[in-house]
């Protein structure tokens, strides 16, 4: 992560989660959300480690709720060209392996949810 927020977040002293190690036992959590940040993880191996640990965590049948906004016309329309910073569609179901997709919907014009599901 090599965004300059994430740079600033370092040095005021917080005490960041390895996103790729989950201090949570196996099948241990019934639901996990990403709010709008882990497009900040830049790397394909990265995301993929991150959804890895969430699979890991969730017991059969646990939901993650992901929110993010996509590289598309519309928050292309909305943020110009700071739009490609965000991944597109084909990127974010390229990080969920072993995740059924339970729901893909826009809030508004420019946000999407994705819910989805630990298989059982």
């Amino acid at each position: 992560m090599t965004e300059a927020s994430i740079a600033r977040a370092r040095t005021a002293g917080a005490d960041p989660l390895d996103y790729r190690h989950w201090p949570y036992p196996d099948a241990s959590l019934d639901a996990v959300t990403f709010l709008f940040a882990d497009h900040e993880i830049r790397h394909t191996d990265g995301r993929q480690a991150l959804f890895a640990e969430a699979l890991r965590t969730l017991r059969p049948g646990g939901r993650l709720l992901v929110l993010e906004y996509l590289r598309d016309l519309s928050n292309l329309l909305l943020y110009g060209p700071g739009a490609f910073h965000f991944f597109n569609r084909r990127t974010w179901f390229a990080a969920w392996p072993g995740f059924v997709l339970v729901e893909d919907r826009r809030l508004t014009p420019f946000p999407c949810l994705f819910l989805l599901k630990k298989p059982c």
